[in-house]
């Protein structure tokens, strides 16, 4: 599925500061999903669960219960690669 993220509820634990929790989105159809982040999720250069982000996210039902769980979460194919935050300040001498 493909969408903006539009909520999040995550947590990171442990000293590899491991993902866990929900993340929301607006598909491009337009329809509200929610999806569990976990130890098993992989998720790609760039993906830092920003409100607004658009992403590409492969899902799987969690055993036999309606719970969808993130396999795979990348930039969505139109989503250009993120920009630096980081300030640069040029120095001459």
């Amino acid at each position: 599925m493909e969408g903006r993220i539009v909520s999040t509820q995550l947590g990171r634990f442990g000293s590899e500061e491991i993902v866990y929790g929900y993340v929301g989105i607006e598909t491009t159809n337009g329809q509200q999903e929610r999806f569990k982040v976990d130890n098993y999720t992989e998720y790609h250069e760039g993906i830092d669960f920003e409100i607004g982000a658009e992403i590409e996210v492969e899902v799987e039902h969690l055993g036999s219960t309606d719970i969808l769980v993130a396999r795979h979460i990348r930039r969505a194919p139109s989503q250009p690669a993120p920009q630096s935050k980081r300030k640069t300040t040029a120095v001459t001498t």
